[in-house]
């Protein structure tokens, strides 16, 4: 931000109305106003959508493995693998993997999300997970997803296949919004936007379903930057549009969704109602 002229203008005196670091998001859907009465009903709506997202990444990976399973049978028996004793081995169910302490784990469910105290937590059908005990993964995993960040995305772009256990996003690019007093600066996302695409569409469809409003236009993923308005020259917010155009920031792991009460006015801040873990 402080390479760009909405980023420099308020020490300069002019509000450019930039948004805080604490008040950051990408919106997924936008309900507009809701009776505090429907809260329950909004949750159960959010719930269902995050359901069917799992259950479409089920879906995705058990096409994954057929297409795998069909690959090795067009190939064939292969020579025999000979073990470590120089016993011959064989080309049969893949081995274990080996977990951090050695032990050996198993191809089957996915594992638990650690909660902050270690403990395991879990992947329950819709379960909102309240403020209070918000679930994170931990700080050595969120290292390894963002060490592996850029060849895990390339490779899913170069090849698809199924979804990956958590999500990774990274802010590219960006632009304007509206014009005139109306201007807004927002950077783009890029990284795993199917899974995200198919979230979206499954909070449309269940809060249709539940007849609740929402923003209709097409979704179109950003992070709102600042609110500049006329009150810096068109110029310069040409010049932030062509460096944000240039931008690519780190990886990220997207862990959560929540549902959140804005509070609108000239200083916007948010309520965190709850959470789900994707």
């Amino acid at each position: 931000m402080s390479s760009l002229h909405v980023g420099r203008a308020p020490a300069a005196g002019v509000n450019t109305r930039l948004a805080r670091p604490e008040t950051y998001h990408l919106t997924l859907a936008f309900l507009g106003e809701v009776p505090d009465e429907r809260l329950a009903d909004v949750e159960e709506a959010v719930g269902q959508a995050v359901d069917r997202y799992h259950a479409r990444a089920e879906t995705m990976a058990r096409r994954a493995a057929r297409t795998r399973e069909r690959a090795e049978a067009d190939r064939g028996p292969g020579p025999a693998v000979g073990a470590e004793d120089g016993a011959p081995g064989d080309r049969g169910p893949r081995p274990a993997v080996e977990a951090e302490d050695g032990a050996p784990g198993d191809r089957g469910p996915r594992p638990a999300v650690w909660a902050e105290d270690g403990a395991p937590g879990d992947r329950g059908p819709g379960r909102a997970v309240r403020p209070e005990d918000r679930v994170f993964g931990d700080a050595e995993a969120a290292a390894r997803i963002s060490a592996s960040a850029e060849v895990g995305v390339a490779r899913r772009r170069a090849g698809g296949g199924p979804w990956p256990e958590v999500p990774e996003l990274s802010l590219s690019g960006g632009g304007r919004f509206g014009r005139g007093a109306f201007a807004l600066m927002w950077v783009g996302v890029a990284g795993d936007l199917e899974p995200m695409r198919a979230l979206h569409k499954a909070l449309r469809r269940e809060l249709k379903h539940a007849r609740f409003p929402y923003d209709e236009r097409p979704w179109k993923p950003h992070l709102t930057l600042a609110r500049p308005g006329d009150r810096i020259p068109r110029a310069d917010l040409d010049a932030d549009r062509a460096a944000l155009d240039a931008y690519v920031g780190p990886v990220w792991p997207a862990r959560e969704l929540s549902l959140m009460r804005s509070n609108l006015g000239p200083d916007p801040s948010y309520d965190r109602l709850a959470n789900w873990l994707l």
